[in-house]
């Protein structure tokens, strides 16, 4: 099948076929194996989409920014097209969230670069060193995430009511933000971001 005739799946098929010859200039001590760096597959991603004429158009749907001490944080959902060239009616749709965090003014940078090596990544069927395990201590694996403790349900639970958050939309943000839509299924960590969401909130709102 010549290039003129494939579709946008069939490109996008072809690209994640030609994406496994990207080279592995990553490697990892503590596993000894070598791993495709996040960015040499920007890089690489690009100058396939150009080859395949796919154009990608991202759009920005959601974008959440509040700042916790030193930190900024943002959380963004993206919309991506990839858009057949020869045939703009022929496209493929997806969308993809990205949190990132920083002690400056860059948070919304990094999530942005952050959730585009990410659409690659799983679009292409990549192993980047964003998926690499941690070697600090010698360590192969990090520790589980600790359950949410009494203590941050009750929290959470009183920001919602000091807030008037509406807990149908309050439910469907924590599924949107950490795939569950229950409180009590949180982790710790999550629970602490869900915290300071709901306080930059009520800081909004000029409560205390």
């Amino acid at each position: 099948m010549t290039e003129e005739k494939m579709n946008i799946y069939q490109k996008l098929l072809a690209i994640t076929a030609e994406a496994e010859k990207i080279p592995k200039n990553g490697y990892n001590t503590f596993s000894k194996y070598h791993y495709v760096r996040a960015v040499d597959a920007l890089g690489h991603i690009k100058k396939l989409l150009e080859k395949y004429n796919i154009h990608l158009s991202l759009s920005e749907t959601e974008c959440k920014r509040y700042r916790d001490g030193k930190n900024f944080h943002t959380e963004i959902k993206v919309t991506a097209k990839f858009i057949n060239i020869e045939d703009p009616k022929d496209y493929h749709e997806t969308t993809y969230y990205s949190v990132s965090a920083d002690t400056l003014d860059k948070d919304i940078f990094k999530a942005k670069t952050n959730g585009l090596k990410y659409l690659f990544t799983q679009e292409f069927k990549l192993v980047t060193d964003d998926f690499v395990d941690t070697e600090q201590g010698g360590k192969h694996e990090e520790p589980e995430p600790e359950p949410i403790t009494k203590e941050q349900t009750d929290e959470i639970e009183k920001l919602i009511k000091d807030t008037g958050a509406d807990e149908a939309k309050f439910c469907m943000y924590l599924l949107n933000t950490y795939g569950t839509a229950k409180v009590e299924e949180l982790n710790t960590e999550n629970a602490v971001s869900a915290i300071m969401t709901l306080k930059a909130k009520l800081k909004a709102q000029g409560k205390k």
